[in-house]
């Protein structure tokens, strides 16, 4: 460490013979260099001003400053040459009693820094990680970017190092950078990250795997068991399924032998990870162990597997899965086939699932053929023809499960494709929630072609579309949402219309206020409604009053 300075020294010397010493030092930080807390940094530095301030501005602000020789030639050089050469040696002689000082003086310029942590490194890194916590408050004090540089360097040299002293810190601002540190570590030494990211309670971590697989591949079982005895949250879980993929590669037996000993959602994942990456490499064998199995076992592991299986055979998985499982694994596993095949073919996943009884099954494939077929957020495409004709052959309970899953996409997409399809009878077999979802938005873009799509509704639901059109309507032109429904007739149409419109004016915050807005013709029909629905005590009584 000692002959860097003397090298570094010479390069400066030679760089500034060239014209470079008063050029601004620009410094980059490499992508696996520890980042800062999300911060802003101290207020008063003066990054990209020049080397550095009058010598008498530095001496009043920082009266402690010129103490040592070095530090008096750096206050009073005005070269740029001879001030950086000043600072070589400042750096190279300074004792840690130096060290805060210069680092005040050196007001955060990043070749200054990088010397004074290097010396601080040589004399005493937790020395200055102890400072950086003392002077978090300081404005004046380079606090960010000296504990960056520390770290990013010494959890690269010493990574145990910066570990205990981070523990023994008791400084708030040490603490901030707990996190970042606890991850460099990890990239480095997964034990040590690992047991960090536990003791520390970072649980929403989910680092990169590559370091977890190389370690699983040495010694699976050490990982496992280290890795279950330190619960850290997302990182575990990722860290199980990566030692279960390794180790399944391996050695899947002992692996899920190990597995079925823990009984906790962890070990489920960990099986999981290991039969998937068993039945990639032999399906019939990890199929023969899973059969074997007690039925808990095999419920649980099911899901997985049938994936797996799906990829390459379809239909035998999906015989498969409806001849053994039952209940939520069998729903989850014929959810899984569908997933697996409608990436390779949409119309034929479409068609398993037009195949399929009335069933929760039927409702998850659904969803699974759904979710690929009909555009997702800030897609552009249209929907095929064909896609709108398989969603009028799914039964009430599938399509109602399907159209709260995509209408808010689809209404994004094409508000007049979506309201055409609810005016179709299949449409009016499912719940209102749809219905209510386009009506609002259509009366918010254009009421009048709102009112038209209100007569063209399934009459089941039209109770339900009036009283979200008029909710829309009467918001943006209360004026006018109330003539339309004073001009309502009497057909069966207009009055299921009606009564979702004072529905909305009587229910809508339950208030007196609300309430006395109704016209004195709809009034009894607003007593039917209070009437007949659900509500406190309270609450009905004091709206029927209104209209004693």
């Amino acid at each position: 460490m000692k002959n860097r300075f003397p090298i570094f020294a010479g390069a400066v010397t030679l760089g500034l013979s060239l014209g470079f010493a008063t050029r601004v030092i620009s410094h980059r930080l490499d992508d696996g260099r520890i980042q800062p807390p999300l911060a802003e940094s101290p207020a008063g530095s003066a990054h990209g001003a020049g080397l550095l301030p009058p010598s008498r501005q530095l001496a009043e602000e920082a009266p402690g400053l010129g103490k040592t020789a070095p530090e008096r030639e750096l206050l009073s050089s005005s070269s740029g040459a001879s001030r950086w050469l000043h600072w070589v040696g400042a750096a190279e002689s300074a004792t840690l009693a130096d060290l805060p000082r210069l680092a005040r003086l050196s007001e955060g310029r990043p070749a200054a820094i990088s010397m004074l942590v290097a010396r601080w490194r040589e004399l005493d890194p937790a020395d200055l990680l102890r400072v950086v916590g003392e002077q978090a408050n300081d404005p004046r004090f380079p606090t960010m970017e000296l504990a960056q540089e520390l770290l990013d360097e010494w959890v690269k040299s010493d990574p145990a190092a910066v570990a205990a002293a981070m523990r023994d810190s008791e400084s708030a601002e040490i603490h901030r950078w707990r996190h970042r540190v606890a991850a460099a570590i990890f990239k480095k030494d997964v034990e040590l990250g690992l047991e960090l990211l536990s003791e520390w309670g970072f649980d929403s971590y989910a680092p990169s795997m590559d370091k977890v697989k190389e370690w699983a591949r040495s010694d699976p079982r050490r990982a496992m068991e280290f890795t279950l005895a330190h619960p850290a949250g997302a990182a575990t879980v990722a860290a199980l399924e990566a030692i279960g993929q390794e180790w399944g590669k391996s050695d899947p037996a002992a692996a899920l032998a190990f597995a079925s000993q823990t009984s906790s959602v962890l070990g489920g994942k960990m099986a999981n990870a290991v039969l998937t990456t068993w039945a990639k490499q032999d399906l019939e064998a990890a199929g023969a162990w899973l059969a074997e199995n007690d039925p808990s076992t095999l419920r649980r592991l099911a899901p997985g597997f049938v994936e797996v299986w799906a990829g390459k055979d379809p239909d035998g998985a999906l015989s498969w899965s409806q001849a053994f499982l039952e209940g939520a694994n069998r729903t989850a596993a014929v959810a899984s086939v569908v997933r697996s095949l409608v990436k390779q073919d949409q119309l034929r996943a479409a068609n398993v699932v037009d195949n399929l009884p009335a069933s929760p099954e039927r409702s998850a494939a659904a969803l699974a053929v759904a979710s690929a077929w009909f555009p997702r957020w800030g897609e552009t495409q249209p929907v095929p023809p064909e896609a709108i004709n398989w969603l009028s052959k799914l039964d009430s309970d599938s399509l109602s499960k399907v159209l709260s899953s995509i209408s808010w996409q689809w209404l994004q997409r094409d508000r007049a494709e979506i309201a055409d399809f609810l005016t179709t009878p299949a449409a009016g077999m499912t719940d209102s929630t749809a219905y209510s979802l386009v009506g609002s938005e259509l009366a918010r873009h254009d009421p009048q072609s709102a009112t038209a799509w209100l007569d063209a509704v399934p009459e089941n639901r039209a109770e339900a579309a009036a009283k979200a059109v008029f909710q829309s309507w009467q918001n943006a032109q209360a004026d006018k949402a109330m003539a339309w429904l004073e001009g309502l007739s009497d057909s069966t149409r207009d009055q299921a219309l009606r009564r979702g419109a004072v529905a909305h004016l009587v229910l809508n915050d339950r208030s007196p206020q609300s309430a006395e807005a109704i016209p004195e013709a709809l009034r009894p029909l607003a007593r039917e409604i209070i009437s007949t629905t659900h509500m406190s005590a309270e609450q009905r009584t004091a709206l029927l009053k209104i209209f004693e």
